[in-house]
């Protein structure tokens, strides 16, 4: 770290002094942290960028206590509106215009493996839920959303997924799934929807309601052998109202072939191959008769 700081301008010193002191308190530590970036001049706006590593499901609680913390020492914080981004205002700085050191809440191991893509799929759904069950419209994504209506349609049993590490979402998605809940209400919200069968390996075909679990059975509680002749009228639940997929739509294939999954909608135009002219034998005859009389 000491090799990192050698391009530090003099006047940040004393505000990250400050930074490194609230990445600890008397019930926390978020000592795991990479400098992502170090301003080369003093004109430049952020003078330097870090990034602090914590669990999922401690995203917004390590961002409030380190906030928490800079208000302490008399430090100026703007917040980001999904509230895990801290912009820790540097005062005195040479040029006099708005300077400041950028911190990162990330969760550790973002993006990667089957747990984060379970985390991003359970937020989608639950905005979904929010904006179908609760507020039965569009979600104004200029308005923060309380936790405590996003826990009343949570449902913890039929998800691995705990309300915290969805709370922790990075703010990119985040707002993807809320855009994705406006789209949809969009398009279904007003008396119409849709739903997705699909066929697995045994030939039975299986689908997934919201957050309920996957499941083969259709809404009389009978395999689906054939989904057009399938019970699809659902009755309503203390949890859900009762819905009836009554137009069946079509088929569509995804080939298993990894080759073939990346197709495009237009016809390609087969390139030409290049037709190279054959010689025949008598041609090769009298060529070599024509060199061998100049020899």
């Amino acid at each position: 770290m000491a090799g990192q700081l050698k391009n530090l301008q003099t006047h940040v010193s004393k505000t990250l002094q400050d930074v490194m002191q609230a990445l600890g308190g008397e019930d926390y530590a978020f000592y795991n942290f990479e400098i992502k970036g170090i301003a080369e001049t003093e004109r430049a706006k952020i003078q330097m960028a870090i990034k602090v590593l914590v669990p999922q499901s401690q995203r917004t609680t390590a961002a409030k206590k380190i906030k928490d913390a800079l208000h302490r020492t008399r430090n100026t914080v703007v917040q980001d509106r999904a509230g895990t981004q801290l912009n820790v205002n540097i005062p005195n700085t040479p040029s006099g215009k708005v300077q400041y050191i950028r911190l990162d809440i990330k969760p550790i191991g973002t993006g990667r493996g089957s747990a984060a893509t379970a985390v991003n799929e359970c937020g989608q759904a639950l905005y979904a839920e929010y904006a179908f069950n609760k507020i039965k419209g569009k979600i104004d994504i200029t308005k923060p959303i309380s936790k405590e209506d996003l826990k009343e349609v949570y449902d913890g049993k039929n998800v691995d997924v705990s309300f915290e590490d969805i709370m922790g979402l990075d703010g990119e998605w985040r707002e993807s799934s809320i855009l994705g809940a406006n789209e949809l209400w969009e398009r279904f919200g007003k008396g119409k929807t849709y739903h997705f069968y699909r066929q697995d390996n045994n030939k039975l075909w299986s689908h997934k309601d919201g957050f309920m679990l996957p499941t083969n059975r259709d809404a009389k509680r009978k395999k689906i052998k054939n989904v057009r002749k399938s019970n699809r009228k659902y009755k309503p639940t203390k949890r859900e109202t009762g819905i009836y997929y009554s137009k069946f739509c079509n088929y569509y294939c995804i080939p298993k072939s990894k080759r073939k999954k990346f197709f495009s909608a237009y016809k390609r135009k087969k390139k030409a191959k290049r037709k190279t002219k054959k010689r025949s034998k008598s041609n090769k005859k009298s060529k070599n008769k024509t060199k061998n009389k100049r020899r």
